[in-house]
């Protein structure tokens, strides 16, 4: 299964600090940004609205911060505009730099690209680094200017100057994009998750997993991953399960990808539930195999290989309500490559041949019942062919007579009956059972040895299974 690779937006900062300098004098914005600091946000708008009152463009940044967040004050988002704009026209640089993120969101007011150009054009030119990485991202994307990698590229380096995270990140995205520089993303990758940015993390792990612009290295990887999934990261936690699945840099942990996959699909990464269903479908890490759950968990991925399980998935549940043919305790007409082997593997069969590029298997059969000797299964892609059960040519007239007896009991009346069971000589047993499996149980002669067969339906001739192919 392919790891699948998101690539995060691009990233737009809100200020998430009040602007804690105040002119000399102003006691009673002290004391909001004390109140501030304790929590009591209450308190720190009735102080901050009081300074504001006095002059302070500082406490009106503040207030409007407040209420962009939603702190002690509910208010209109409109009005945290307002406010915004009264700072920003008095020149507080992150004032500016959140007046373009509303432009940019359209919160509070119509979306204007343009505009949010214009205010965080005015914050970067105070040398605020997130203004600069902004508009490192409008022209990354096109955003209210014309797209140039050149001056989005210019953007972000002057913001990664600052030592700023996000700006760290998108420089090695974009320099991932373009390809002139090899080297230089792992640099800014590793600086930006080393300062603990999740999605810087999750990045560097990707890159260390494929190698493509870092050098694989597996177990790195896994470091990053598991230090994004920290964070709760969906997209970290998502690949960290696929490397727990596949054992991947380190051991194989099932319960804990679930468990992951889980978390990641709860918080809306939706490729987690392709692979949770596939986990669901074939009772995997601590999880009881439920096909229909598994249906809709594959509904809610949007990964290809996820939708053509849940069609193969869904044809399987219409089969068998139609299914009459059972063998290793499945409907056998319906079954699946992975459905066979872990019910040989539940049975306690011994594994003769077992090669995932071959498109057969092969078991020691002497635990289905007295006589068997080999069991020889024949798939067409991953989908059920053929089973056919070599019995050993000691086995008396009376073992096959009460076989024979067993299955008409088990499904009536054969359709060909040629040859005596419980006498010696040629024999040749069949049913056509009404999912379209071919149940046959044929005795040749001189030698004795006994077949029976499970053959499924097919347009095209089928091959039949060498019998006596060396494992």
């Amino acid at each position: 299964m392919d790891r699948f690779i998101s690539r995060l937006p691009w990233l737009l900062g809100i200020l998430l600090t009040c602007v804690e300098i105040a002119k000399a004098g102003e006691a009673t914005f002290l004391q909001g940004l004390d109140a501030y600091r304790k929590q009591q946000f209450t308190q720190a708008g009735l102080y901050w609205r009081q300074s504001m009152a006095e002059g302070s463009p500082t406490a009106k940044y503040n207030v409007g911060l407040m209420q962009d967040q939603g702190l002690g004050l509910k208010t209109p988002p409109s009005e945290a505009l307002i406010l915004y704009q009264q700072a920003a026209n008095e020149g507080i640089a992150e004032a500016q730099l959140n007046l373009g993120v509303l432009h940019y969101l359209g919160r509070g007011t119509p979306q204007s690209y343009p505009q949010a150009i214009t205010w965080f054009s005015k914050s970067a030119q105070q040398g605020n680094a997130m203004a600069r990485h902004n508009l490192g991202v409008m022209h990354a994307h096109g955003l209210g200017v014309k797209k140039d990698t050149a001056k989005a590229m210019d953007w972000f380096t002057q913001a990664a100057k600052a030592d700023l995270p996000e700006a760290h990140l998108n420089l090695a995205l974009l320099l991932m994009e373009t390809g002139k520089d090899k080297k230089a993303p792992r640099h800014w990758l590793e600086r930006a998750a080393k300062q603990g940015l999740a999605e810087a993390q999750c990045y560097l792990a990707l890159s260390l997993s494929d190698g493509s612009e870092t050098g694989q290295d597996k177990k790195a990887a896994r470091h990053w991953f598991q230090l994004a999934t920290n964070q709760s990261h969906p997209a970290s936690s998502y690949n960290l399960a696929v490397m727990l699945v596949s054992g991947e840099g380190g051991t194989k942990d099932e319960s804990e990808a679930v468990r992951l996959l889980q978390e990641a699909a709860r918080k809306g990464f939706a490729p987690a539930n392709g692979l949770l269903g596939l986990m669901t479908e074939e009772g995997r890490g601590g999880l009881v195999a439920n096909p229909d759950q598994a249906a809709e968990l594959y509904a809610k991925s949007p990964e290809d290989w996820a939708m053509a399980r849940r069609t193969r998935l869904m044809e399987a549940l219409e089969c068998r309500k139609h299914a009459q043919a059972r063998l290793l305790g499945l409907d056998i007409a319906c079954s699946r490559r992975h459905e066979v082997r872990r019910a040989t593997d539940r049975l306690g069969l011994k594994p003769i041949l077992l090669e995932d590029d071959l498109a057969s298997d092969r078991y020691e059969a002497n635990k289905l019942f007295q006589g068997a000797t080999e069991l020889f299964i024949f798939y067409e892609g991953d989908r059920f062919g053929l089973a056919e059960i070599r019995m050993k040519p000691g086995v008396t007239p009376d073992g096959i007579h009460r076989l024979v007896e067993q299955l008409k009991g088990e499904y009536g009346r054969p359709l060909i009956a040629l040859g005596e069971p419980h006498k010696r000589g040629r024999l040749l047993v069949k049913w056509l059972l009404s999912d379209g499996i071919a149940l046959e149980v044929r005795r040749e002669w001189p030698d004795g040895t006994v077949y029976i067969s499970y053959q499924q339906p097919s347009d095209q001739p089928r091959k039949q299974p060498a019998q006596d192919r060396a494992p």
